[in-house]
């Protein structure tokens, strides 16, 4: 798995992750500041919480359990991302200026050891499946979100027909990071977990699934974003890296107070909260 970890992430060369020891507590000086963070960097991660559309009401507690599992995860995941930002600023691997470069690069970093954490670093998740996925996308302007949000997920979700607003936002803002960022946002990535809820007939529950999406920002994204008012169709190659996780429930049940005092221990800021969509099929 290293050498397929290595090919999401070679635009930043070899930077190391350095995790503390399994269980070990927090240190006073590993709290991150908001610059280690992200606050003032681009932000190319997401955290979407899929819905779609298909889960029996009675079901209402049960997804909001595992809602508040992915919340929980998410803010543990920033704020390890956070504390390696710092320790990887001072030994000078990672800069520490304030320029749109090496904003890039923190967030690359960033999304770096967010997936190298929950693929593998994390007893609560179990590895599912992990490709390289080539697709072109061929479709009218007003279809393309939802024609990469079906590239995304299929398997998981067939048949999309439609996608909330708040899941456009995400590729909105993305959109404006591009083109804010233009002649240094290419090669860089875009890292994504969806969080899916799909009710299961056979056992009359609800699962959830997590599919990590990354991919680097391609030529032909920036020139179509960066004039995207003059085209009326879209057709770009869309090629990405897909990782398919489970929750392991017995084993989150187990971890979940101590990954709670983590959090509040560090009392980190400028976590990126999760966006809850809605996915029609």
């Amino acid at each position: 798995m290293s050498a397929f970890k290595n090919q999401k992430f070679s635009a930043l060369g070899e930077i190391p992750i350095i995790l503390p020891p399994p269980g070990s507590g927090y240190k006073d000086e590993d709290k991150p500041s908001d610059a280690d963070m992200g606050k003032d960097d681009p932000n190319t991660r997401s955290y979407i919480n899929v819905n779609a559309n298909q889960i029996p009401s009675r079901f209402h507690d049960r997804v909001l359990k595992l809602e508040e599992a992915m919340n929980l995860m998410q803010s543990w995941l920033d704020t390890h991302a956070g504390i390696q930002v710092k320790h990887r600023k001072a030994d000078g691997t990672l800069p520490s200026d304030s320029s749109p470069e090496s904003g890039l690069k923190r967030s690359d970093y960033r999304n770096k050891v967010v997936d190298t954490i929950l693929t593998e670093d994390c007893a609560w998740v179990m590895h599912n499946n992990e490709v390289y996925s080539e697709n072109h996308i061929d479709t009218t302007k007003t279809e393309f979100h939802l024609s990469m949000i079906s590239d995304m997920l299929v398997g998981l979700l067939d048949g999309i027909t439609g996608i909330s607003k708040t899941i456009e936002d995400v590729f909105s803002g993305l959109a404006n990071l591009i083109v804010e960022n233009k002649n240094q946002v290419q090669s860089r990535t875009v890292w994504s977990l969806f969080h899916v809820f799909l009710y299961d007939e056979t056992t009359d529950d609800v699962r959830t699934y997590f599919r990590i999406i990354n991919y680097s920002i391609t030529a032909e994204m920036v020139e179509y974003v960066s004039n995207k008012t003059t085209h009326q169709e879209v057709k770009m190659g869309f090629d990405f890296h897909l990782t398919d996780l489970s929750l392991n429930e017995n084993q989150w049940d187990r971890v979940k107070d101590d990954v709670q005092k983590f959090i509040d221990d560090t009392a980190a800021n400028q976590v990126d909260h999760p966006i809850d969509g809605e996915i029609s099929v």
